[in-house]
């Protein structure tokens, strides 16, 4: 019985989870979220996450001139050439930043939004790490993938819902950048099965507990390229069916095009290998 009610708990996720994809999409990105302005004042700022913030956010870097701090001073630029030069980290900072403290000022960056104008979230990492050089810098350094798990674990998404004006993003933009394959080479297996984890957690409290506040997209997209790397049944179904191969590259997913035998084999792997999180 009991394990009857942990399928059917998975199955509700994978089932909640494609019903959300399909409702929402990238449009759940494209806009910031609403607050109750009157409970709290969020913050336009990556928020302090303690302990975390201790190990390298103090050399960190928020350009002078940005649209929260100095707006006037940001809308007097004549155009998004002039924006795009001021939001670099300068290059003196950059090569002797710590990985923590560049983390966290690529999640300050003052043009994150971008990340999901285009079609696709890969495209959309790809067009920002060519216009950023500290998003650049982050995904080719040998320890961001420990860098960005550990601010990973840390984050808890009721508070940075709270104290972050646009978690939304803010979370989206934080697991793409996981989610690259230059960062996740750079974790052992161990730390990739437990980021599974934590993703599957996520998706299941943004499905269970925060009532439509975030939209597992990105989340989803994270888990599917852990699997891709560390998971060989999954690594075959890749390879198997090409609708799954473009998702894997793109972040676009057609279910339409994945057949039904496609869909339940992988539910059931995933049951079997990863269930147990979901009554954690």
């Amino acid at each position: 019985m009991k394990r009857f009610k942990k399928k059917v708990n998975v199955l509700h996720l994978c089932i909640a989870v494609i019903a959300l994809l399909i409702a929402g999409g990238l449009t759940a990105y494209a806009a910031f979220q609403s607050y109750d302005q009157t409970a709290y004042e969020p913050s336009d700022r990556f928020v302090d996450l303690d302990p975390w913030f201790r190990l390298g956010f103090g050399d960190s870097y928020i350009s002078p001139v940005n649209p929260f701090d100095t707006p006037e001073k940001w809308a007097g630029y004549e155009g998004t050439i002039e924006r795009l030069a001021e939001s670099q980290i300068p290059e003196t900072l950059l090569r002797k930043m710590s990985t923590e403290g560049l983390a966290v000022s690529c999640l300050n960056y003052n043009y994150l939004g971008d990340l999901f104008l285009p079609i696709s979230p890969q495209d959309g990492f790809n067009a920002l790490a060519a216009t950023y050089n500290g998003l650049c810098e982050l995904v080719t350094r040998k320890d961001s993938g420990k860098a960005l798990l550990s601010l990973y674990h840390s984050v808890d998404l009721n508070e940075l819902y709270k104290e972050d004006r646009y978690s939304t993003l803010r979370l989206g933009y934080l697991e793409i950048i996981l989610a690259q394959r230059s960062v996740l080479s750079t974790l052992a297996d161990d730390e990739i099965a437990a980021l599974i984890e934590e993703c599957v957690k996520t998706i299941n409290i943004a499905i269970t507990d925060m009532k439509g506040t975030y939209n597992p997209f990105t989340t989803l997209f994270l888990a599917v390229r852990c699997l891709e790397k560390t998971d060989p049944f999954i690594r075959e179904m890749i390879k198997d069916f090409p609708v799954l191969q473009s998702y894997v590259d793109t972040g676009i997913l057609r279910l339409d095009d994945i057949p039904d035998d496609c869909l339940e084999k992988i539910v059931t792997h995933l049951f079997n290998k990863y269930g147990r999180v979901i009554d954690k």
